[in-house]
């Protein structure tokens, strides 16, 4: 096993020292999850309003590991890091590649993301275990992975949604099993949200973002955003936007080719995923959206790879990304 996948065991221990690197510049969590997780027991009195906007999937994993080790933060990068071993686990199933780990860590935001406490590493493990589990004819809980990903991340239910939409059309017999399994993590989080938030606020997730002006409609924020950052000197976030930019133009030119291509309900399945996921990013979203448009297309990243593996067999290539990922994160 060591001999199939040292690679990846050496970029476990890399991803470590830079966990370990970033730890000690005071660089820990994207969001307050920590703080989040910490005051559930409290009926989320502890938090901002900012902070209540944020999904609570995550903070609920980490507080139920804390249960068991009683480290808030060891929990929070515990999560995070087990996701990351679940998604190469996966992706090395699904394709045989021992270069799984580049979607992982490739472009820079892959690598950024997966040293901190932060979502899209999570999200990535649950869309990943939901069309791992449509390709073993796992239908159920394909969906119900899917849906359960909803409550770290909205673009997490795009599979289950696009896997609920094939199941209706070919077997339309259980579809009220298929759409149970759909429906229930939704429930609780409408649930959750009751108790924690009152009536008024059944999705307060999405009400949050627009109380706090947060909203906006990222196909024309894009085109405002890039010469504003120019405008201003921000050539960082400028770089960065048009390079992210760029990369989501290759995923929707790449998604329409492979649907046209590729044959077979599974290979369907990811085109579909990577479409529908690139819309889902370029319409309601919020801002600052030049500056977080990397980490939103995170979640797409290993879909793509799943498409177009095969071109990247290259062990050098693989550590040349890496190295790459290395620099735009610590510098």
């Amino acid at each position: 096993m060591l001999k199939t996948h040292w690679r990846f065991a050496v970029v476990c221990f890399i991803l470590l020292v830079v966990m370990v690197f970033r730890f000690h510049q005071g660089i820990v969590q994207q969001d307050n999850y920590l703080g989040y997780a910490v005051s559930l027991p409290s009926g989320l009195k502890d938090i901002s309003f900012y902070d209540s906007r944020l999904f609570p999937g995550l903070p609920a994993i980490i507080y139920f590991l804390n249960l068991v080790f009683n480290n808030t933060l060891l929990c929070g990068y515990l999560a995070v890091f087990l996701a990351f071993i679940g998604s190469y686990v996966i992706l090395y199933k699904l394709t045989g590649s021992a270069n799984s780990f580049i979607p992982l860590m490739f472009p820079p935001v892959m690598l950024s993301q997966s040293s901190l406490v932060a979502t899209e590493i999570p999200v990535v493990f649950l869309i990943l275990l939901s069309l791992y589990l449509f390709k073993k004819e796992k239908y159920s809980l394909a969906v119900f992975v899917s849906a359960f990903g909803f409550w770290i991340r909205a673009i997490a239910i795009i599979p289950g949604v696009i896997i609920l939409s094939w199941l209706l059309i070919r077997d339309g017999r259980n579809a009220i099993k298929y759409l149970s399994y759909f429906l229930f993590p939704l429930t609780l989080l409408v649930f959750f949200n009751l108790h924690f938030f009152g009536a008024e606020e059944l999705f307060h997730q999405f009400t949050a973002y627009q109380q706090l002006g947060l909203g906006t409609l990222g196909i024309t924020q894009i085109f405002a955003d890039i010469p504003r950052a120019y405008r201003w000197g921000w050539y960082r976030i400028f770089a960065s936007g048009v390079f992210y930019f760029s990369l989501a133009i290759v995923f929707v030119a790449s998604s329409i080719a492979a649907l046209r291509r590729r044959s077979g309900g599974f290979y369907k399945v990811l085109s579909a995923t990577l479409m529908v996921s690139m819309a889902f990013i370029f319409s309601l979203n919020s801002v600052p959206f030049l500056e977080n448009l990397g980490r939103y297309l995170a979640p797409t990243v290993p879909v793509f790879w799943l498409l177009y593996y095969d071109k990247f067999r290259s062990e050098k290539l693989a550590w040349f990304l890496l190295s790459v990922s290395l620099i735009g994160t610590l510098i």
